[in-house]
């Protein structure tokens, strides 16, 4: 069967199926807490299954700003469907400068998965000169503008939420 991707309407009622299918409580608390915030805002939000029509189905809810730049992903499965590891796969898109500025008023864990973030190192298209380049107490980072300094937040903790709306709110809500 060839692959198969379709795109849904963010109906209520699909975007509750899916946050039932998150596993974890603390998990489905954090994904409801930003559909709720993007739709508060009436920002928009793109829903799409990947293997649509196999057992094997999962989501991607996409969350946009007002200028339609894609800030957070969400994932019911990692790596394109690869794996079936349980949780919430959260990935947030830091495109504001002024964001890395902000990083003392994160919580450390969320602060370190960002500046532990993958350095720019790999573009072959020649990214250099368009790269993210901060400092933070004195060391220089270089993210990626190419892949949109996309950070994959991990193991997100009850004391970490409210940096995680904070980040949100920097590169969506304004």
């Amino acid at each position: 069967m060839p692959y198969q991707m379709k795109t849904f309407d963010n109906s209520p009622d699909l975007l509750d199926n899916i946050l039932q299918n998150i596993a974890g409580q603390s998990d489905r608390d954090l994904a409801e807490k930003l559909i709720c915030r993007f739709r508060e805002a009436r920002l928009p939000i793109k829903v799409k299954c990947h293997e649509y029509g196999t057992p094997w189905a999962w989501y991607r809810l996409s969350l946009f700003n007002a200028e339609n730049v894609e800030v957070v992903i969400i994932s019911t499965k990692t790596g394109y469907g690869k794996s079936a590891a349980p949780g919430l796969h959260l990935q947030i898109r830091i495109t504001n400068m002024t964001t890395f500025e902000k990083l003392d008023a994160l919580t450390p864990h969320i602060r370190n998965q960002i500046l532990g973030g993958r350095d720019c190192c790999f573009c072959l298209c020649g990214c250099k000169g368009s790269d993210y380049v901060f400092a933070y107490q004195g060391q220089n980072y270089v993210k990626c503008k190419n892949i949109g300094c996309n950070f994959r937040l991990k193991d997100i903790g009850e004391d970490d939420v409210e940096s995680v709306m904070m980040i949100v709110d920097w590169e969506a809500i304004k």
